[in-house]
């Protein structure tokens, strides 16, 4: 009986933890697109958040990339007003030369680019803006706002940009997107094996 309290106890306090952690999981990946998206950060930082997001979806589940998490980020980059040279080369060098990141990197410009086509831009712009400022109401996440406030992130300074900015920031990402996958360095392609004539029946 006292083996079973133990366990039931040991439960209880790591699925309490798995809470915290995961409350403070999502609070830290709002944080690093907050700075994606806003004037205010410079811009190594906005490298670092974006290499964190990076390794975040990576590491989340081994084998697996996060695509929910990255298209966020890119989202929140793109849409935002502080898209900086730097941002975007770091973009491009590191992550834009793997298949999957550009697979998914396609899949967010083309909602966004139909959000422009449709209209609803300036809405969706809204709503994402929205949905990085709301959360679970406690007191963590008020200090994070406040601090997201102070460098111009969610909570305050944010300016959104016109469908014409949007235009250009997606447009900046195609044209600037590498040629050539670092995935496929150094695969040869497999000759063919001429076959032997075959010889004619007497």
């Amino acid at each position: 009986a006292a083996a079973g309290g133990v366990g039931v106890a040991a439960d209880a306090a790591a699925t309490k933890y798995a809470e915290w952690f995961g409350r403070h999981y999502k609070l830290f990946t709002k944080r690093l697109n907050g700075l994606l998206a806003h004037e205010g950060a410079a811009p190594k930082t906005q490298v670092l958040a974006m290499a964190a997001v990076m390794e975040c979806a990576r590491s989340e589940h081994p084998g697996r990339f996060n695509n929910e998490l990255y298209a966020a980020a890119l989202t929140a980059a793109v849409r935002g007003n502080a898209f900086t040279p730097e941002l975007m080369g770091a973009l491009a060098s590191r992550y834009l030369t793997k298949m999957d990141v550009r697979y998914h990197t396609y899949a967010v410009l083309i909602k966004i680019s139909t959000e422009i086509r449709s209209g609803e831009a300036a809405a969706a712009t809204a709503a994402a803006d929205s949905e990085m400022a709301d959360g679970e109401e406690n007191e963590e996440e008020g200090e994070v706002e406040e601090e997201m406030a102070g460098i111009g992130g969610a909570g305050g300074g944010n300016k959104r940009i016109s469908s014409a900015d949007l235009a250009r920031n997606i447009y900046d990402v195609l044209i600037k997107s590498p040629a050539i996958f670092d995935d496929f360095k150094g695969f040869k392609k497999v000759k063919k094996v001429k076959e032997a004539p075959k010889k004619k029946a007497k």
